[in-house]
């Protein structure tokens, strides 16, 4: 049983179970650190409870959150009031104790990821996940040569290639692609689907027979020696032949004279005659069978091509002693680990009675089944254990790891006797921008950019959309939408990147001290890239910006000139490298010239033993100092970071310059000097706060349907179908995908 109610539960009540859904911004961080002190207020042991998030940044700020609150009501009496006044169970002279419990306990704190978690429970049982004895996590870098090594595996095997052929066209056209690039992108889209569901929910559908060949044959040939007297439509038969010769039966089925008699419409310009239409109905039969059996064929390779993967993966992942997040909780999801509560005590070193999960909006099925026994303990117990989840399926941001925001909806369902409180209100924005929310939001399904979401997925976000209200509501602010117009050959993204550098300079211009954030949609183009080159070389008011997180330090000029030295260490015969060295005041400094090429080779050897000797921190410092009086305050900062970076990686890893060149232009490095502006994909935001925000794309598409559909009749469970989407032709031949496209 539960109870749903709206605005603030009652302080002096606590309720061992209770959800917090909590739209942007109405102060979910408070309620977890108000949550916590109230545990601790309650006698409970810092290491009895665990909470969890999906990232360090925000597993730091309820942590921070904690302490913060405590120290304040310490020393500050109008904090000590409020905090009293939120925690009942607190006291005045407890607050002192509380502080020095937590400070005390830091080492035992168990706030963090719920990957760590994750890891520190595998760490504890790796004997019986059948893991390497020395195992460490599989880092982005390492993950892309572990799985070009997969492919030779396979490939190398020389069996089921036709099932690698298969996977190559999995997409819409079947164009050619590289090898590696096509088997990551079928891997990265079906493989959580497939380790989840296995065959059953891929292996599905009977294929169909065809009509004989020379029939076929014979229809085409009278549809294509046809004379119509509508020229729209005596034109349009070329195209619709050519495509059914080529056997692109997407094109066929919707384009042209074909696509209307697909479609049951049977109107193209004008209504198509009878006659007309029965010779182009066997000519649509045909093409969807093939369209048909052509999608069971690429589910079928798509699932094969997956399994043979994951063979070679593990074993290589095994034999490294290598693992992803997702790997980890996978292998947990699939013992009973979690359900040996005394065991998993005796490990772990911890008893734990209270959990609070963060983001549970975007928890996977896989991660649920594996803290699903520990909740279940919790939520079946009698004694003063609690339960405390914070979501909001608005905020869903990791699909691509498997967050299934579905869970988070049927929460209240599978909590027993909780209490479920809907935090409404704002104290990040202020009631224009609000009001813009509410307008564009409370009306998605007049929103002609999210057309492709399916009238079902529409009505659930209706559903669970309420209007936002500010919580200070005198606070000022201002939305405005604004627009571009072509101008000649010019592209739409140009524009766009032009008119948020506009935006960006006039609000810099008028409050150098704003922060300001620019937000794109996708960054397919290097949209971020442009608009932080555009702001950082304006001729007329040049505006310091940086990616979210950074720029690579290659953004100042002293680094490049440091990276090209090791180019010349790397490869001697590098002429535009040697120029660059030479031109610059190390050459200077030095006496290093361009036409000395015997010179120059024995720089480029004398660096490496150098490298090999003494390490890159200790070569890049040297020359770092030789710079530093000709170059700009920020690029000084900059090439001490690049050495800072560099002490923190081991020279062993890098057996020749031009791999650590590579490492560094691909680091992101936050720059203090240019932390006011930044510029990221909207997935990057969330959770942070700015003064301005400039949101780009808005004509763009707000949602694409995936590559990959599933089904799930029970959310918590794993799919029960799934396969590729190839646009809404699949829906019309074959009556799962209708079933899929509504998931």
């Amino acid at each position: 049983m539960h109870s749903a109610m709206r605005g603030q539960v009652a302080m002096s009540e606590f309720r061992r179970f209770e959800i917090i859904q909590a739209l942007a911004g109405s102060g979910k961080t408070h309620k977890l650190a108000i949550r916590y002190i109230r545990l601790l207020a309650m006698n409970a042991s810092p290491d009895s409870i665990l909470a969890t998030t999906f990232s360090k940044k925000a597993a730091g700020e309820i942590r921070d959150r904690v302490l913060e609150m405590l120290s304040s009501a310490v020393t500050n009496e109008e904090a000590r009031a409020s905090l009293l006044t939120e925690v009942p169970e607190l006291n005045e002279d407890q607050l002192q104790d509380a502080l020095v419990l937590m400070t005390s306990q830091l080492h035992k704190l168990k706030i963090g990821t719920i990957d760590s978690f994750f890891v520190r429970t595998a760490q504890s049982f790796q004997d019986t996940l059948g893991m390497h004895s020395d195992w460490s996590i599989l880092d982005d870098s390492k993950l892309e040569p572990l799985f070009q090594q997969a492919v030779i595996q396979i490939t190398n095997a020389g069996k089921n290639l036709g099932k690698l052929a298969t996977a190559f066209q999995w997409g819409l056209g079947g164009s050619r692609v590289p090898i590696v690039s096509s088997l990551k992108e079928v891997y990265d889209n079906a493989y959580r689907s497939i380790r989840e569901s296995g065959g059953s929910a891929w292996l599905w559908g009977r294929f169909k027979k065809l009509p004989k060949e020379d029939a076929v044959n014979e229809t085409l040939q009278n549809f294509a020696s046809l004379m119509l007297s509508d020229k729209r439509l005596q034109m349009s038969i070329p195209k619709s032949v050519e495509a059914f010769k080529s056997k692109d039966w997407n094109k066929f089925l919707t384009t042209g004279m074909p696509s209307k008699v697909f479609d049951g419409s049977n109107k193209y310009y004008v209504k198509l005659s009878e006659d007309l239409i029965e010779t182009i109905e066997p000519l649509v039969e045909f093409a969807s069978i093939q369209f048909a059996n052509q999608l069971l064929t690429k589910n079928k390779g798509v699932f094969d091509v997956n399994v043979e993967l994951n063979e070679a993966i593990t074993s290589l992942k095994h034999i490294q002693g290598l693992y992803t997040f997702d790997d980890i909780a996978f292998y947990l999801s699939q013992c009973n680990v979690m359900q040996l509560f005394e065991e998993l005590q005796f490990r772990l070193d911890l008893q734990v009675d209270h959990m609070l999960i963060d983001e549970f909006q975007d928890t996977s099925v896989t991660q649920y089944k594996v803290l699903q026994p520990l909740i279940q303990e919790i939520n079946q117990s009698e004694s003063d254990r609690s339960l405390f989840f914070v979501g909001d399926v608005k905020q869903s941001l990791y699909s691509f790891r498997g967050g299934e925001p579905e869970l988070l909806r049927n929460l209240p369902d599978v909590i027993q006797e909780n209490q479920t409180v809907q935090l409404e209100k704002s104290w990040r924005c202020s009631r224009p921008v609000l009001n813009a929310v509410n307008t564009l939001f409370g009306n998605v399904n007049q929103i002609p950019q999210l057309d492709e979401l399916s009238p079902r997925s529409i009505a659930k976000w209706q559903k669970d959309f309420l209007p936002h209200e500010p919580a200070v509501s005198n606070r000022k602010g201002y939305a405005c939408i604004q627009t571009v117009e072509g101008i000649g050959d010019v592209d739409e993204v140009e524009l766009m990147i032009q008119k948020s550098i506009d935006i960006t300079k006039a609000i810099h211009q008028k409050s150098p001290n704003a922060t300001i954030g620019i937000l794109v949609q996708k960054n397919t183009k290097q949209q971020i890239q442009r608009i932080v080159h555009g702001l950082r070389n304006d001729e007329d008011q040049p505006v310091l910006a940086s990616e979210h997180r950074g720029n690579p330090l290659t953004d100042a000029p002293a680094v490049t000139v440091l990276m090209s030295l090791l180019l010349m260490a790397d490869h001697p015969g590098n002429t535009v490298a040697r120029f660059h060295v030479c031109t610059s005041p190390i050459g200077k400094e030095i006496g290093l010239l361009f036409s000395d090429e015997g010179a120059c080779l024995i720089f480029g050897k004398r660096i490496r033993l150098q490298l090999l000797k003494n390490g890159y921190a200790s070569v890049l410092k040297e020359f770092a100092m030789k710079l530093a009086p000709f170059v700009s305050e920020r690029d000084n900062l900059r090439m001490w970071q690049l050495i800072e970076y560099s002490n923190q990686v081991s020279s062993d890893s890098y057996l020749r310059p031009s791999s650590f060149i590579n490492d560094v232009m691909q680091t992101n490095v936050p720059d203090p000097a240019s932390s006011k502006v930044q510029v990221m994909t909207i997935h990057a935001s969330k959770g942070l706060s700015f003064d301005a925000v400039i949101l780009c794309d808005l004509q763009q598409k707000l949602s694409n349907t995936p590559k990959i559909l599933t089904y799930k009749e029970d959310p918590c469970e794993s799919p029960t179908l799934a396969g590729i989407y190839c646009g809404k032709v699949s829906e019309n031949v074959l009556d799962e995908y209708c079933q899929l496209r509504q998931s």
